[in-house]
């Protein structure tokens, strides 16, 4: 297994006490058209956009390198789209529509499959370009997490119902361990857990499969972690609810009443943290080739590669090489013969010009 465990544990310190400041949980609400928010800590439900009929958004992310959500529009028109926390200047993504997506945000890399009966996933680069894809000889691919060198997902129907996972490249995957029907995937770092959605519980394991466990008895359409404050949340009907991670303190957090809608229908669901994501900067230094705990702006000259998430250890950053002394002397001892031939050819030059001259 080569899962990240270390998404959080970098960017909060190791220290998960309370929640920070600027956590939000946002969502969708298809019935209202619109994107909203509501602070970890409390407080009233605001709405980010308010879309135009037709437009319904489904599925939300969030990236926080770029501090944008991504969001699927289901149409008419089918599309793709990113924008900013406030829901300004969206951008189309032109990447096949419908079905299911999620961030890899370590790799920026998109993942998705489209439609309910599939049997191929993509993932291209942020802005949509690069697409890849892999088939899969069965189908059928329900729900999608990406971390790290890892692909995690949900899949049913031609498949063995369950949880599986698979490298980043789609390949090499393998059966964890058998569920109900699997809605959403969502990871905690700290802990190194995948906790599943399903059409009758809520349940969390291991990467490698072990350590199965149902800690909620309630089916849920989405759900998400929120690894600092240790609570995991999900989306069931007209109702988001939380717990601690072990499935214990169950409470409402937004109810229909809370959202103004009395039909409020949860689509997407994904958690907003102010942190900076830091990471480790590779700039090939020969006495110095990797600092851990910078951001992208420490990190831009021409030979530089940032790696968000990960620190020095994990990642390999070879050093510029200088010359050995055998190299050193070697250099000198050319630059030597290069001054001495042009000495002599001066000289030989100057005594050419005398004896012409004489």
């Amino acid at each position: 297994m080569k899962v990240n465990r270390l998404i959080v544990l970098i960017c909060l310190g190791g220290l998960l006490p309370t929640a920070a400041v600027g956590q939000t949980i946002v969502w969708t609400d298809v019935n209202a058209g619109r994107i909203q928010r509501k602070d970890v800590n409390g407080g009233e439900v605001q709405t980010i956009v308010q879309f135009q009929s037709p437009q319904v958004a489904f599925q939300i992310h969030y990236d926080p390198i770029t501090a944008k959500l991504y969001y699927l529009f289901y149409g008419p028109p089918s599309t793709f789209q990113r924008a900013n926390l406030d829901g300004s200047d969206p951008e189309n993504i032109p990447t096949p529509s419908g079905g299911n997506f999620t961030l890899n945000v370590e790799s920026r890399k998109l993942y998705w499959f489209v439609g309910f009966s599939n049997d191929v996933f993509y993932r291209a680069e942020l802005n949509g370009s690069g697409v890849e894809s892999h088939t899969y000889p069965t189908c059928c691919l329900l729900t999608l997490e990406a971390v790290g060198d890892d692909l995690f997902f949900g899949a049913g129907l031609g498949m063995p119902k369950g949880i599986w996972r698979a490298d980043a490249d789609g390949t090499n995957e393998q059966y964890l361990h058998g569920t109900p029907q699997p809605y959403d995937l969502a990871y905690d770092s700290v802990e190194n857990k995948l906790y599943v959605a399903t059409i009758a519980r809520i349940y969390r394991l291991n990467p490698d499969g072990t350590g199965f466990q149902e800690i909620v008895p309630t089916s849920a359409r989405q759900i998400v972690v929120d690894s600092r404050a240790r609570k995991v949340y999900w989306a069931r009907g007209i109702v988001i609810q939380r717990s601690n991670l072990d499935g214990s303190n169950v409470e409402d957090f937004v109810t229909a009443a809370d959202a103004g809608n009395l039909n409020l229908d949860l689509r997407g669901l994904t958690i907003v943290d102010s942190y900076n994501v830091s990471g480790a900067c590779c700039d090939g230094d020969p006495f110095a080739p990797c600092t851990d705990d910078t951001i992208p702006s420490q990190c831009e000259c021409a030979s530089c590669t940032w790696r968000p998430f990960r620190t020095c250890a994990e990642i390999e950053c070879a050093p510029i090489s200088i010359p050995t002394a055998s190299a050193w002397g070697l250099i000198v001892l050319a630059l030597l013969l290069m001054i001495g031939a042009k000495i002599a050819f001066g000289r030989r030059v100057a005594l050419s010009s005398v004896t012409q001259g004489g």
